[in-house]
């Protein structure tokens, strides 16, 4: 018999292995074959897909958020505000996720945005590749390597349970 704490951690389980397949899948489907390590490489995938990308003051950079707008032929314009790289790469990894799987939760598309940016197998490798005698990770080196925020490599680690924000 399974006690609580072992159901909410097998449920847990699930829901990653659910986001970890969504983020492949997606990935797979916009041939997005390696890590998306750059925010060229990303709105370039999305403009291969007749995704319309536009930088706007219209948006609060400050509220990070992203606006679709759909257009007649099925694809979208996608506004994003005047932000650092490592934002619009996180922000266009989201509206992506978003198209891709009609997934209008923000916190999820969240969740499955960092695995998209950071396979997992990748991530696993930087973490190695980035600590230190002592245990400590080097988040600095890993954001600039995936083209993101240390704030989206802390998380994902906290996520993946390999890094701890005490």
């Amino acid at each position: 018999m399974m006690n609580k704490q072992q159901y909410v951690e097998r449920k847990k389980y699930k829901k990653e292995q659910i986001y970890d397949a969504i983020a492949k899948r997606i990935r797979e489907i916009c041939d997005l074959t390696d890590s998306v390590t750059s925010a060229e490489c990303l709105k370039n995938t999305l403009l291969r897909m007749g995704y319309e990308i536009i930088c706007t003051n219209d948006i609060s950079r400050y509220n990070d958020r992203y606006e679709l707008i759909p257009k007649f032929d099925k694809t979208y314009q996608i506004k994003v505000p005047f932000v650092s790289r490592e934002k619009e790469n996180m922000l266009l990894a989201r509206a992506l996720c978003e198209i891709q799987t009609g997934i209008h939760n923000d916190m999820e598309c969240k969740i499955i945005a960092r695995r998209l940016l950071m396979p997992k197998q990748e991530f696993l490798d930087q973490i190695k590749k980035n600590e230190d005698v002592s245990g400590r990770v080097n988040l600095t080196n890993i954001a600039r390597h995936f083209c993101v925020d240390e704030s989206v490599v802390s998380s994902l680690g906290v996520d993946l349970n390999l890094l701890s924000i005490f």
